[in-house]
């Protein structure tokens, strides 16, 4: 019993899922659904397209910030290496060995070994500026495909919508042509006929019946007249014959008599 529920029930979802999923393919391509379901993708895509915008500025954002570090350091650069010809100007008149000459030769190493390594910044940050360049660039390409797919999408949901409209009129017209061409009328008249025919026939009988009916007894006066003619036609038929035979009996008569006398 329980089996029997079960599978009772497993073909009643079954019927249902079967009714919604019909119910949803046709309520889903309808020209009205079919373009707000474009719409949800167009509005998809331009929110994909909004957070790439964001991504990407975030990359110029970084960009520029390493452009204006480069350019600090540039300046930074410039002054040590003035500065470290300035030291080197001065430690021509200054005695090797002197106090002055070893303070000069150290501020020189302090500076020189800050420059180098202003130098390896300026190199990163030209990497990656470079870097972020390129990057720049291809997500730049990126953004325009999509904005491009954006418009192709709209002019397919215009194209799809109308499509969609027309084949529903043409649709609608194939089932009012085969309904035309499937007309019950003729069925109906062929039927109606009928009926006229039997409901004549029925009065036909009926007036014979009862003997009303005019064309019946005009028959029946012909037939009488015919018949009273075909009878009087008959009677001088047989009466011009009686005497046609009378006369000949007669003329043998006659003719054998006088042999009979020699």
């Amino acid at each position: 019993m329980f089996e029997a529920l079960g599978k009772f029930f497993r073909a009643l979802g079954y019927l249902v899922t079967l009714q919604f999923n019909k119910f949803t393919n046709e309520f889903s391509n309808r020209p009205g659904v079919v373009g707000l379901r474009y719409d949800e993708v167009i509005r998809d895509k331009k929110r994909r397209i909004d957070e790439y915008i964001n991504a990407v500025t975030q990359i110029e954002v970084l960009r520029e910030k390493n452009v204006q570090t480069l350019k600090k350091l540039s300046g930074e650069i410039h002054e040590a290496r003035e500065e470290l010809a300035a030291i080197v100007e001065e430690a021509k008149s200054a005695e090797p060995e002197s106090e002055e000459y070893l303070t000069l030769m150290q501020d020189y190493n302090d500076i020189k070994s800050t420059l180098e390594e202003k130098e390896r910044r300026v190199a990163d940050l030209e990497s990656a500026i470079e870097s972020y360049r390129q990057s720049l660039q291809d997500h730049k390409l990126n953004l325009q495909q999509l904005i491009r797919e954006v418009d192709e999408v709209k002019k397919e949901k215009a194209d799809a919508v109308a499509e969609m409209i027309s084949a529903k009129e043409e649709e609608k017209m194939a089932r009012v042509i085969a309904g035309i061409s499937n007309d019950s009328t003729s069925k109906e008249l062929e039927e109606l006929r009928q009926a006229r025919a039997e409901q004549k026939g029925r009065a036909t009988i009926s007036k014979e019946i009862s003997g009303m009916d005019p064309g019946l007894k005009r028959q029946k006066r012909l037939s009488k007249i015919r018949g009273k003619k075909f009878s009087d036609e008959f009677s001088n038929l047989v009466q011009a014959g009686v005497k046609t035979d009378k006369a000949e009996g007669a003329g043998d008569e006659k003719t054998r008599t006088p042999v009979a006398e020699q």
